[in-house]
């Protein structure tokens, strides 16, 4: 039995991958050389305010992340295993794909030296492009989850709710306002992992809880107006990163958010695909979007001067990528599976 279904994390991946591309295109200041907004609150877009609900992106990724982890827990080690090095695959052809296009067009940084190439391919010092951060710490997720949902099942889960709060408070300080910086880059490196690391786990572990206690299901069961206090959860999540911009709040802002939208169970056909769509194509989308908007093609993205004309080209142009990684997956894992067969069968 599960609470949440397949297509509604699917949906909530989709709402990820926009809110990412909002955030990362539409929450700044300096917009008067990328796009004329239509409406703006004292000289600043509309869309920047409501751009800081779109940091619960990975938020949300992380919270399906946990809850598919419990309802996965009995499966191997090595289907684990064999679904982390299919994500590493993607992320492998992504990275080939940008240092191919990097020398293409005579980027400076991209490839670089062989050593910065092999920083970014095993993720131990990611340099091309910012977004790749959360590969490293989702694999680390992965290669924790059996001890934290060993810790889920020992009952203890307010203590542990707590634990979880606390070190993604200490995480957040040593991330956002009092960085650790020394003069070993290995010692950088391991700290930079552990802060990343810290500042995800908490919806992570709130992933976990929901799906070990149904939470979802208990909630509808209680509710008489589900659908009515799913769109006031929304809109207070919103209203509340508007007052409150910092992204500390982001887990509970984005854990109010995925409440309301469970709450709501869309139901309208032509927006359940469209989101269904954008998560089928969000991991490929996550990996991709920044090469186009701030590295290569950022002339491009913004040529409209307009805030729809900025995500639908950013869209199309990653939408399109991702079916070329697709294809070219495929491709790999059917030449790696006809070696495995003939070497072990």
């Amino acid at each position: 039995m599960t609470d949440i279904s397949k297509n509604q994390s699917k949906m909530l991946k989709g709402i990820a991958i926009f809110f990412m591309l909002s955030l990362h295109l539409f929450n700044t200041t300096n917009y008067t050389d990328l796009y004329n907004p239509l409406i703006t609150i004292k000289g600043l877009p509309i869309t920047y305010f409501l751009s800081f609900i779109c940091d619960a992106c990975v938020p949300i990724y992380c919270f399906c992340a946990g809850y598919a982890a419990y309802l996965l827990k009995n499966e191997t080690t090595q289907k684990r295993l064999k679904r982390v090095l299919n994500l590493l695959l993607t992320y492998w052809i992504i990275l080939t794909l940008t240092c191919i296009t990097g020398l293409v067009l005579n980027n400076t940084n991209i490839p670089g030296s062989f050593a910065t190439f092999l920083g970014n391919a095993f993720l131990y010092h990611i340099s091309y492009v910012g977004a790749w951060w959360f590969m490293q710490t989702y694999i680390l997720l992965c290669i924790t989850s059996k001890y934290l949902i060993d810790l889920v099942d020992k009952d203890h889960n307010i203590i542990m709710l707590m634990l979880s709060l606390a070190i993604y408070i200490i995480a957040y300080y040593f991330r956002m306002i009092h960085p650790i910086y020394t003069s070993v880059n290995v010692i950088n490196y391991i700290i930079n992992a552990l802060v990343l690391y810290g500042t995800s786990q908490l919806s992570y572990v709130v992933g976990l809880l929901f799906r070990k206690y149904f939470v979802m299901t208990k909630l509808k069961e209680k509710l008489n107006n589900k659908q009515v206090v799913g769109i006031v959860l929304m809109l207070v999540s919103v209203l509340l990163h508007i007052v409150v911009k910092s992204m500390i709040v982001a887990p509970f802002t984005g854990l109010i958010f995925i409440t309301g939208f469970l709450l709501i169970d869309i139901k309208i056909p032509f927006l359940e695909k469209v989101l269904l769509f954008l998560g089928k194509h969000s991991t490929n989308v996550w990996l991709l979007h920044m090469q186009f908007y701030m590295i290569f093609f950022s002339k491009l993205i913004f040529s409209t001067h307009t805030v729809l004309g900025c995500i639908i080209i950013l869209f199309a142009f990653c939408i399109l990528c991702s079916y070329v990684v697709d294809v070219i997956h495929s491709k790999i894992n059917s030449i790696i599976d006809y070696i495995f067969k003939k070497t072990f069968i």
